[in-house]
């Protein structure tokens, strides 16, 4: 009798997750891709724009911004579609297999893009001219180029690994179709996306604060202070506390992933009753869910943390009717020679 109604009450459990979960899932996921959408397009007209071009650390945020528009229609609306039995990558072996790629490899090229943007502050903000030289347009694209290539290698295997499990209606689309498939890229996100990036962040912005601090406090000769504060103008200060902001927000989305995701890596052989099975389903769908907050809110930060010039721009450019680049460097040659 107990037994009876234990398991009865496991089955109601289970319902009850399942679908919370799905509407949780289905929700939330709708409201960020739209945030995303309609964030990420601002973000590329607005770091598109001459004033904020010229620097390097932009093409960081622009490229990021780019990775994440990316991002959200491959991965996230594949995602939301799945709450509606509509994703067709979990019925089409190919398209699984691109949807796990793009998720696994461009999730964590935007978050490299932050991490390399934070290196570009560390280098613009010291006093050694060797430093700052290094900051340059021609590096920046290198590094970019580099990264990208470095983990979409990474995650190749997917197009071997991702493939679909089950049959419809109740099929999925996953990456873990073997035990080493599991461990190699659930333990790569992991690296890829929180630890290392992690690390690097935490090493150059120190860095970053201990050269403001030099700035400020060094007594140096009155060339190497002119050329100091020049270097650190208002577009560069502006510019670190968006990555900072941007940065903690990163941290927000991923960390919490990448401790559910050692748990799946460390209970990958545990046999699990259906109770445990959907509580892990619902956690998943809960974490998922806040990784996407770093795509969708990065404009929504940089608006509230970047001072006077991002939103400047941003009404210049509506006042405008969101002149381009090219139309704009020619009215200000005009303006020059009038």
């Amino acid at each position: 009798m107990n037994v009876t109604i234990s398991a009865r009450s496991d089955a109601d459990l289970i319902a009850e997750l399942t679908v919370i979960g799905k509407l949780f899932a289905r929700y939330m996921l709708l409201v960020m891709i739209i945030l995303s959408s309609v964030g990420n397009v601002l973000n590329v007209l607005i770091f598109s724009q001459s004033k904020l071009r010229s620097n390097p650390c932009t093409v960081y945020l622009l490229a990021a911004s780019y990775t994440n528009l990316i991002w959200t229609v491959a991965a996230v609306c594949s995602r939301f579609l799945s709450t509606y039995n509509l994703d067709f990558s979990a019925q089409i072996s190919g398209l699984c297999k691109i949807r796990h790629f793009i998720f696994f490899s461009f999730s964590s090229i935007s978050v490299w893009m932050m991490t390399l943007a934070t290196f570009d502050r560390f280098l613009i903000s010291s006093t050694s001219t060797k430093y700052r030289q290094f900051s340059s347009f021609r590096n920046t694209y290198r590094l970019i180029g580099i990264t990208t290539i470095i983990l979409s290698l990474n995650y190749a295997n997917l197009f071997y690994c991702a493939n679909i499990k089950g049959t419809p209606p109740s099929s999925s689309c996953t990456s873990i179709t073997s035990t080493a498939c599991g461990f190699y890229n659930e333990l790569s996100r992991i690296m890829t996306s929180a630890i290392i990036p992690g690390i690097v962040i935490l090493v150059f912005g120190l860095g970053t604060i201990r050269h403001l601090k030099q700035i400020r406090t060094t007594v140096t000769t009155t060339t190497a202070q002119t050329q100091s504060q020049q270097r650190m103008r208002k577009t560069d200060q502006e510019l670190i506390r968006m990555l900072i902001g941007q940065i903690i927000l990163i941290f927000i989305s991923w960390i919490p992933h990448a401790a559910e995701r050692l748990y799946t890596v460390i209970t990958l052989y545990d046999v699990k009753s259906p109770l445990r099975t959907t509580q892990d389903n619902f956690l998943d769908q809960i974490i998922w869910t806040e990784t996407t907050l770093d795509s969708s809110l990065s404009f929504y930060v940089y608006l509230f943390t970047g001072g006077i010039l991002f939103r400047k721009t941003f009404r210049e450019m509506f006042r405008r009717g969101t002149i381009t680049p090219t139309n704009e460097m020619s009215l200000t040659q005009r303006q020059t020679r009038s």
